[in-house]
């Protein structure tokens, strides 16, 4: 079994500082198969090293979006991509990514995950998962994703905090539905998929 969680690590520890940067809008790296779209500005780290050939250059970029609202909630986003091989992209099988992705997600207790989701698009496949819980005092909504492409690998950490406020709402949703693949259309989030969780979940709860 290909070791993917040795892969995220070795991922997540070359991503050290050295380029960033502000951007508004849209972020969209060539290197990436993904996109995501921001209202406002957004920040992103980028670095690169060279492969075990030392012919070409392995990068990676993590994009950071924070934003505060005078209700008190505040939105809080990592999206990090990643540059792989195309053989890379075949090892990773959906046992692979289900367990790297749980291992993840489960890090934090004291949220209550409602179950991951995994797709096959055959060009990438896609696992995500809708948690709540809290931080601190204050409530929290938390969706991840992990997308594998052929070219790359992209993750999202993204966390709704506070009270209910409709402005955060929408703004939390906007984004994570503006995330998609390049080459198929297809949505990081569903969300009928995310309402059947939650319907399921709130059924076994009055039972």
């Amino acid at each position: 079994m290909y070791n993917f969680l040795k892969f995220f690590a070795v991922i997540i520890i070359f991503i050290i500082p050295t380029n960033s940067y502000a951007q508004t809008g849209l972020y969209n790296s060539e290197f990436c198969d993904f996109y995501a779209e921001f209202p406002s500005e957004i920040n992103i780290t980028k670095k690169c090293i060279p492969s075990n050939d030392k012919k070409t250059e392995i990068c990676g970029e993590t994009v950071s979006f924070i934003k505060n609202f005078a209700s008190g909630s505040s939105i809080d986003i990592k999206i990090s991509c990643n540059k792989i091989t195309k053989e890379t992209y075949e090892r990773f099988s959906k046992e692979e990514i289900l367990f790297t992705f749980e291992s993840l997600i489960n890090s934090n207790k004291d949220i209550k995950n409602y179950g991951i989701s995994y797709s096959d698009f055959m060009v990438s496949k896609r696992a995500y998962s809708l948690a709540s819980g809290v931080t601190g005092l204050s409530p929290l909504i938390n969706i991840q994703y992990l997308w594998v492409g052929e070219n790359s690998l992209m993750s999202m950490d993204a966390k709704l905090i506070g009270e209910e406020s409709v402005e955060a709402d929408e703004i939390f949703a906007d984004i994570t539905k503006s995330v998609k693949s390049k080459v198929l259309d297809v949505p990081a989030i569903d969300e009928n998929e995310i309402m059947d969780k939650e319907t399921s979940d709130e059924q076994t709860q009055t039972e």
